[in-house]
This record gives C-alpha cells, sequence and structure tokens, in this order.
C-alpha cells in the first residue's frame, strides 16, 4: 500500500511541476502579448496624431488657398468695373 501511494505522490508531483510550467509558460507568453498590445496602440496613436496634423494642414492650406483665390477674384471683379466705367 505504501508503494502505491509513494508511486501516486510521485506522479502528483510530477504533474504540479508540469502543469506549474505551462502556467509560467503562459504567463510569459501573456507578458509578451501585452508589450506588443501596448506598443500597438502606441504606434497606432502616433500614427492617428499625425494624421490629423496633415488633415489639418491639408484644410488649413485648402481654406487659405480658397480664400485667396475668392480675394483674387474680387480683386479682378473690381478691376474690371472699374475699367468698364
Amino acid at each position: 500500500m505504501q508503494a502505491l501511494e509513494a508511486k501516486y505522490e510521485k506522479v502528483r508531483h510530477d504533474t504540479t511541476l508540469y502543469l506549474k510550467a505551462q502556467v509560467d509558460n503562459l504567463t510569459g507568453h501573456n507578458e509578451e502579448l501585452r508589450r506588443e498590445l501596448r506598443e500597438t496602440r502606441f504606434e497606432a496613436t502616433k500614427a492617428t496624431v499625425s494624421l490629423d496634423k496633415a488633415s489639418t494642414k491639408v484644410r488649413v492650406g485648402s481654406v487659405s488657398e480658397v480664400s485667396e483665390f475668392w480675394n483674387l477674384m474680387y480683386i479682378y471683379s473690381l478691376l474690371r468695373m472699374q475699367y468698364t466705367l
């Protein structure tokens, strides 16, 4: 009976060590995935900020270009009126 109990304890101990190794392995993978997720989120945030800045520059550039166009059209129309009088 003691031999069976000793064998059972050894199997139980081996199983415990195996499961602990598996948990440690999965914990390591989990930490690595979390690190990669943080880095990816950081890169995505940087890309979003860059895109927003570029979009703002395009909009501001477009607004100033449109505004300049209408200013030139206004000056042109004033000059036409002046020469037609």
